[in-house]
């Protein structure tokens, strides 16, 4: 028997080998449910973007994980998809009421089933793929799209040819405006939506009716002389397949309307290049339709040559590049005065000006003036005396004295008969060259 001090040893060592197993135990198991969150992640990528949008706020519970766990395995023993088995009624109400519980709140899930795990990186891109916004919300993301299961893909398929179809109908018409209104609503509708990955037919038959929209309104575009739209239709169209011999003719018109001939021309090569590897009937027709258009540059090249020489012509026969350009010693002429160096200039010329007449009166100062007295004016005396001897002897002051306006034009018109004093000083300005 052992004395009570080892049976207190071994205990101690027991408990902990015991504790040091349940933590190894907590340990494997925390790793063995990360590891099946990410599978589950993995799966619900391909799911749906309505089934995201349910999991989405619970997928952080462990109850959410477990029932999830649970569906995945039945799914890989009964042979079927995960997005699948989720769309079946008893499991899509299950996960209903499993999200009515958690959002209960105290009266809801407790203990255990209520502790959150999960990684941040997971809730991030759950988050972001359920809250789906096609193109992201300032176009960052121009390949997400809206996911749909094939229930729903159809009807997109269904409104799309019908879009399609009505839009072919007004091109035939000629509605040019109605059949670009068409092709654009269908889109708009189409680059949104994708259907699930393992939906290889409806995704294919998506890109292709959507590549053929594109087309459509690159060529409608075309007709109403709208070459940016049909530009960027053209290259929207060359994204989802790269040697569209169609986008790339529409892409070569367009360039052309917009005046970028070489780059046409270019585009042109490389449907003679796609064109060699097609059949004989398909390779003919393409190749008549690019030499056809090659000519058709060629001439606007020509035409828009002949017209710059006939202008530059013009242009050289007004001497609008020679005359007055250079001066005789091969110098160009001085630039045109601003309004604020034209008043300074004023203000030079004006200081001068009074600069010369002051110079001019100091060394030639002018003759006394002599004013004609009114009686030697037979005009101005019958005026003088008009105003003092009037009737009612208004126009003379006290004492026989001549009004001041009597006065006033006595002296205007004495001036006025006076000899010019200053003539010479006006002549030597003349000859200064004082304006």
């Amino acid at each position: 028997m052992q004395r009570p001090e080892v049976q207190a040893a071994m205990r101690s060592k027991l408990k902990y080998e015991s504790a040091a197993e349940a933590a190894q135990r907590t340990k494997l198991d925390k790793l063995e449910r990360k590891q099946r969150r990410y599978e589950l992640m993995g799966e619900l990528m391909k799911c749906a973007t309505n089934i995201k949008h349910l999991i989405s706020p619970m997928f952080r519970y462990k109850i959410t994980q477990q029932y999830l766990w649970k569906v995945l395995c039945e799914a890989r023993k009964e042979g079927l998809l995960f997005c699948d088995k989720v769309r079946q009624p008893q499991v899509y109400h299950r996960l209903q009421a499993i999200k009515a519980e958690i959002t209960a709140g105290p009266y809801g899930v407790a203990g255990w089933q209520a502790e959150e795990e999960v990684e941040e990186d997971l809730m991030d891109k759950m988050v972001v793929e359920a809250d789906c916004i096609p193109g992201g919300i300032d176009g960052e993301a121009p390949d997400r799209k809206q996911v749909l299961d094939a229930r729903e893909i159809q009807g997109v398929l269904d409104f799309g040819q019908r879009i399609k179809t009505e839009g072919n109908e007004a091109f035939l018409n000629e509605n040019w405006e109605g059949a670009l209104t068409r092709y654009c609503q269908g889109d708009e509708m189409l680059k949104n939506f994708a259907a699930e990955p393992h939906l290889d037919k409806e995704n294919k038959e998506l890109k292709t009716m959507h590549r053929q929209c594109l087309n459509n309104k690159a060529n409608a575009a075309l007709q109403m002389d709208q070459w940016q739209t049909a530009l960027r239709a053209a290259e929207s169209a060359l994204k989802l397949k790269m040697d569209d011999e169609k986008a790339l003719f529409r892409k070569a018109q367009a360039l052309e309307g917009l005046g970028k001939t070489e780059e046409a021309l270019e585009v042109l090569d490389e449907v003679e290049q796609i064109a060699e590897d097609m059949d004989e009937e398909f390779r003919e027709q393409i190749l008549d339709d690019v030499r056809e258009q090659r000519e058709e540059i060629k001439a606007i090249e020509r035409k828009a040559a002949k017209s710059f020489n006939n202008m530059f012509k013009a242009m050289g026969d007004k001497q609008v590049f020679g005359g007055g350009r250079f001066l005789a010693d091969g110098t160009s002429p001085p630039r045109a005065l601003t309004g604020a160096e034209e008043r300074q200039l004023k203000r030079l010329k004006a200081k001068k000006r009074s600069w010369s007449l002051s110079v001019i009166l100091r060394v030639c100062p002018p003759p006394p003036l002599f004013f004609w007295q009114p009686k030697d004016n037979p005009t101005i005396l019958w005026a003088h005396q008009r105003e003092t001897h009037s009737y009612d002897g208004s126009g003379s002051g006290e004492g026989g004295v001549p009004s001041r306006k009597v006065q006033a034009r006595t002296a205007a018109a004495a001036q006025s008969r006076a000899p010019r004093a200053f003539g010479a000083v006006y002549l030597f300005q003349g000859l200064l060259g004082v304006a």
